[in-house]
């Protein structure tokens, strides 16, 4: 019977103890599991983050490559452009200025050739009327100061109109080249402010990921030491759940072993307690049985 309630109460103590093992490990996988997963879905993020970051760039460079490819051509075909304008301009202004000189050549040589065949008149005139020479030759001063002031006008206006030509020949090219100039020099800027920019960016996005960096391996720290301390107190929580029970199993498969001898030892004493006092008694009632026969005997 007792060897039967041992049975009974180990099989029970195991049958408790496996189910307790069996939460245990269920709540340590569990916890283990969300850790896991956790950490997988950091790294995960991490790693995605920095290959994003790293095309990111990648792209970034190869559109400045392109649009400085793009405007390097723009500007040469711009430079070709305005170096071609230049050139014809230049030859229409030496073509015009050509047809002038010829043209002012043309009337100094018809202008010379009058002069000269009135000049030859006169002189022929004065030969026959010397009588009129001084009145001839203050008359052809006169003219001839006339003609050379009317000469002389008609040069100074056809110059004037000739520099006025020219300045303002020279102003709209100045115009036109201080236009492309001023359009060269944004389109330089802006790429520099660009590349300035993009500079400061990256520099900027890289700062920003050092610091997220940080404080993400901050807060990862944080949170595994949180988790390990929860980890810790879980286990020591288990483990103290897990000894109380061993120990109160063990109390009572201690105490019910215990109990066995002590039992045991108690019916033999008992036993051994009624035989002695039978004995004593047995002894007793035949002592005082053997004063009664011999007082018996005595009064007989």
């Amino acid at each position: 019977i007792w060897q039967r309630r041992y049975l009974s109460v180990l099989m029970c103590a195991i049958a408790i103890q496996s189910v307790a093992r069996r939460y245990i490990a269920q709540h340590r996988f569990t916890l283990v599991r969300i850790c896991a997963v956790g950490i997988q879905t950091f790294v995960r993020r991490v790693i995605t983050r920095h290959q994003y970051q790293q095309r990111r760039q990648r792209v970034i460079v190869v559109q400045s490559l392109v649009r400085r490819f793009v405007q390097r051509r723009r500007y040469v075909q711009t430079t070709q452009a305005i170096r071609l304008q230049a050139t014809v301009r230049r030859f229409l202004c030496q073509r015009t200025f050509h047809r002038l000189l010829a043209a002012i050549r043309l009337q100094t040589q018809v202008r010379g050739f009058i002069c000269r065949r009135q000049y030859q008149r006169t002189r022929t005139a004065i030969q026959v009327h010397s009588q009129r020479t001084q009145a001839v030759v203050l008359m052809q001063t006169q003219v001839r100061r006339f003609v050379a002031q009317r000469t002389y006008r008609r040069l100074r206006s056809a110059i004037c109109l000739q520099a006025y030509a020219r300045r303002f020949v020279y102003r709209l090219r100045f115009e036109r080249l201080m236009i492309a100039t001023l359009a060269v020099q944004t389109t330089v800027r802006k790429f520099l402010q660009r590349r300035r920019y993009v500079q400061c960016k990256t520099r900027a996005i890289a700062m920003q990921a050092l610091i997220r960096r940080s404080l993400a391996i901050r807060s990862f720290m944080r949170q595994y030491a949180s988790i390990i301390q929860l980890q810790s107190f879980v286990r020591m929580v288990a483990c103290m759940r897990r000894y109380e029970i061993q120990r109160a199993a063990l109390s009572v498969l201690q105490s019910w072993f215990r109990m066995i001898p002590h039992r045991h030892e108690y019916w033999m004493t008992q036993i051994a307690t009624v035989k002695v006092q039978t004995a004593v008694r047995r002894f007793l009632a035949m002592e005082a049985y053997g004063r009664a026969q011999y007082a018996a005997l005595k009064i007989q």
